[in-house]
C-alpha cells in the first residue's frame, strides 16, 4: 500500500491489549502489513479503533470496530461523522436500527484462528464435547451433566490446539435475551467449523451469519436430543457436514476477510 492522500491511504489500527485487539487488530495489522498503535504520522491514514473510544480529534477517515461494546453507543450517537464497523449481519441491522440506516457501517465478520485450514477426522468411538472459552460460553452444571470440557488458550496456537481435540463443540452463553446480543459474532461457531467441527449452540442473534451451519438448541432438553443425534450419527453424513462446515469456514479466512479492509 502506498502512504498518504496521494497515493492508496495506510490503514492504521488501535487496538488495547484484549482479545478482540489481538483478532481485529493485531493479527490484521500484520497481515495487511498495516500500522499498529502508531503515535504519530496516521493523520491521513484510514484509522480503525478496535473496541476502544476514539481520541475526539480522530483523523477523517476514521472508524470505529464496536464489535460488542454497546456502551460505544451513546458516544456514536455524538459523533455522526465517524464510520462503523459491525462483525455480524445482527450488527449491521441493529447499528442501521440504532444510529440512522444513512450511517456509515461496515459489515466486517471476524476472521477463523485456523490460518492453516486444518482439519479434525469425524470421531469413531465416544466422541470429545468440549469448548474453547469461560463459564460465560458454558455454565459449570451444564458441563458436568454432558461432559462439556472447557478449554482456555491466551494463543491463537492454544486455540487451534484446543479445537483439535474437540469433536463436537457445545456453546451455551444464555445471553440472547441481553442488549449488547445482537453486536456479538458467530466467531466461535466459525472456529469449530473451520476444523470440520458441529457445534450445538443456544441461537443468539450474532449467530445468523452461520445459520445452517450450526445444530441449535433451545432447551437444555434440546440440547441432550441434539447431541444424542450428533453421536448415533452415521459417518458418511458426518463426513458430508464437516466438508459442509469446512467450505463455510473458508469464507471467514483472513485471507479473504483482510481485503475487506482494503475496501475502506
Amino acid at each position: 500500500m502506498g502512504g498518504g492522500a496521494e497515493g492508496g491511504a495506510l490503514i492504521s489500527f488501535f487496538a488495547n491489549g484484549h482479545g478482540s485487539g489481538e483478532i481485529r487488530g493485531r493479527q490484521i495489522a500484520e497481515h495487511l502489513g498495516a500500522r499498529l498503535n502508531p503515535t504519530e504520522g496516521f493523520e491521513n491514514d484510514v484509522c480503525i479503533y478496535v473496541k476502544r473510544k476514539p481520541p475526539e480529534d480522530y483523523p477523517k477517515r476514521s472508524y470505529l470496530d464496536i464489535l460488542d461494546a454497546s456502551a460505544r453507543l451513546g458516544w456514536l450517537t455524538k459523533h455522526p461523522d465517524i464510520g462503523v464497523i459491525a462483525s455480524s449481519l445482527s450488527a449491521l441491522a441493529y447499528l442501521q436500527k440504532t444510529l440512522g440506516v444513512e450511517r456509515d457501517v461496515v459489515y466486517i465478520p471476524q476472521h477463523h484462528c485456523n490460518f492453516g485450514r486444518f482439519q479434525v477426522s469425524p470421531w469413531t468411538g465416544k466422541p470429545s464435547l468440549g469448548v474453547v472459552g469461560g463459564k460465560a460460553s458454558m455454565p459449570d452444571d451444564l458441563a458436568e451433566r454432558f461432559g462439556v470440557k472447557r478449554y482456555g488458550g491466551k494463543t491463537r496456537g492454544d486455540v487451534v490446539a484446543a479445537y483439535m481435540q474437540i469433536d463436537i463443540q457445545v456453546i451455551w452463553r444464555s445471553i440472547a435475551g441481553l442488549r449488547h446480543a445482537p453486536l456479538k459474532n458467530a466467531l466461535k461457531i466459525v472456529n469449530a467449523a473451520s476444523f470440520g467441527i458441529p457445534t450445538i449452540a443456544l441461537p443468539e442473534p450474532g449467530y445468523e451469519d452461520m445459520a445452517g451451519y450450526y445444530w441449535p438448541a433451545e432447551t437444555e432438553v434440546e440440547l441432550g436430543m441434539r447431541l444424542e443425534e450428533l453421536k448415533d450419527s452415521r459417518a458418511e453424513w458426518l463426513v458430508d457436514k464437516a466438508a459442509d462446515c469446512h467450505a463455510k469456514a473458508e469464507e471467514y479466512h483472513i485471507e479473504h476477510i483482510a481485503k475487506r479492509y482494503l475496501d475502506l
